[in-house]
């Protein structure tokens, strides 16, 4: 983790970077990021979930994670709790009823 460690992937999350980063990429790309009702209103697939996660109402499911998570002060004993080291690559949680993957989180 930090500047010493390994590069991730194309597919992986950008990290370290502050909300001021974000917008000025989005508005260099001529976007902008969603308001927190509108991004609450996606995840919520249109309002239509009440689902206490993007994905459902469990946080751990057939034993696995279903988002990265780190549960406590021990970063090394949950390394792989979600299946993943560190991050995990794009997509790799379940997708919401209407489609949107990454919602709860990869970082």
């Amino acid at each position: 983790m930090g500047r010493n460690a390994p590069q991730s992937g194309d597919n992986y999350p950008v990290t370290h970077i502050s909300w001021n980063d974000a917008t000025a990429y989005a508005a260099w790309a001529g976007k902008r990021l969603p308001t927190e009702a509108e991004w609450e209103y996606a995840a919520r697939c249109g309002g239509k979930s009440d689902a206490k996660f993007s994905w459902g109402n469990e946080l751990v499911q057939n034993g696995k994670y279903m988002a990265n998570v780190w549960q406590g002060d021990d970063l090394k004993a949950q390394q792989g709790a979600d299946g993943f080291a560190l991050t995990s690559p794009v997509g790799s949680f379940p997708e919401t009823s209407c489609g949107l993957t990454d919602m709860g989180g990869n970082v």
